[in-house]
């Protein structure tokens, strides 16, 4: 083996066993089911990372290895989805119907076992399809979730280097030549401590609240104040609200920001948004029914786009804005 493989070896377990680490760490932090769900998609990356190298420079192990990079390849591409809807959703829980997300790589290991290495290739498209509608789920509901810097800013990073990854992958499968490896792990390298090191500095995404009276005491004053700027002066009319703007008015951190809206609401930021640009929009579809379009309460009422607007409506009413802007002009009619 030639000194350049085996420092590209060295260089894969060192990124390997820092994300195995990592996803350890996150678990111990807190139990917050977008911590799992993360943890879960650093395990998955490593494994496929450390096969593509393992077999590589260690060709004896193809078989044992090319069988757990399968797994990480199969699993990764959930983890993502899952890990950005638990991230942003506070009410979103893993069920038992969610693991039908991880059966197909299960199955997948027989093959692998038996030889026919085109599960890959299946799987390395599983994966970008996967990727693909996480990013067209966090674009359909950017309106709402984007309001959370830090958590938009998060996802995307965590996206996008697992996209990056993935082409990785689908080079390797092209092109079987030690510069692809050597990207790998490069691209690796540069993903699992990157998105480390900005994360040290984001620490509110990963763990609960703090429980110290005087923080309580904080956040409690400042959920106070939050409520009065969304009710008296109705802030959350301002599409581009999010949580740095409300920091500065209120003149404390925007971590504050979130956790004092956790604790308080029981709610992301986000959420209480949506919740308060709801109200508006309901009080103005029976009240304002002749004055108004759909549309213009949508966008009145704080909402960036009209689609948004109505999937926020339809899951918390389970019918449309003009269906609930009817039923109102029905109930006023029986009474007069």
């Amino acid at each position: 083996m030639s000194s350049s493989m085996i420092l590209v070896f060295a260089l894969c377990m060192a990124a390997c066993a820092h994300a195995l680490y990592w996803s350890l760490v996150l678990i111990r932090v807190s139990d917050r089911l977008s911590n799992l769900m993360l943890s879960g998609l650093l395990v998955s990356l490593a494994l496929r990372v450390g096969k593509s190298v393992t077999i590589f420079v260690i060709p004896e192990a193809m078989i044992p290895a090319n069988v757990v990079g399968l797994l990480g390849m199969s699993w990764a591409g959930p983890f993502t989805l899952l890990f950005a809807l638990a991230l942003f959703d506070s009410s979103f829980r893993f069920r038992r119907i969610h693991l039908l997300h991880f059966v197909p790589g299960v199955i997948a290991l027989g093959f692998a076992i038996m030889g026919h290495w085109i599960v890959y290739r299946i799987f390395t498209v599983h994966l970008f399809i996967y990727l693909i509608a996480t990013a067209v789920w966090l674009i359909r509901n950017r309106s709402s979730h984007r309001s959370d810097d830090d958590a938009w800013r998060w996802v995307w990073y965590v996206t996008a280097g697992t996209f990056i990854l993935c082409i990785t992958f689908g080079l390797q499968l092209t092109f079987y030549q030690p510069l692809i490896y050597r990207l790998i792990v490069l691209s690796a390298t540069v993903i699992f401590y990157g998105l480390s090191w900005w994360a040290i500095g984001h620490a509110r995404l990963f763990t609960p609240p703090r429980k110290q009276k005087a923080v309580v005491d904080l956040y409690r004053d400042v959920g106070i104040r939050i409520e009065q700027l969304l009710t008296q002066e109705r802030i959350f009319v301002d599409p581009t609200l999010n949580v740095s703007g409300l920091a500065q008015l209120l003149k404390v951190p925007p971590y504050v920001v979130s956790r004092a809206v956790n604790s308080t609401f029981n709610k992301t930021f986000s959420e209480l948004l949506t919740s308060h640009r709801l109200r508006h929009a309901e009080a103005r579809l029976i009240s304002d029914s002749d004055k108004y379009t759909v549309e213009g309460i949508a966008f009145e009422s704080g909402f960036n786009t009209v689609s948004s607007f109505y999937t926020a409506f339809r899951k918390q009413h389970n019918m449309t804005p003009m269906q609930y802007r009817n039923s109102g002009r029905l109930l006023d009619d029986r009474q007069a």
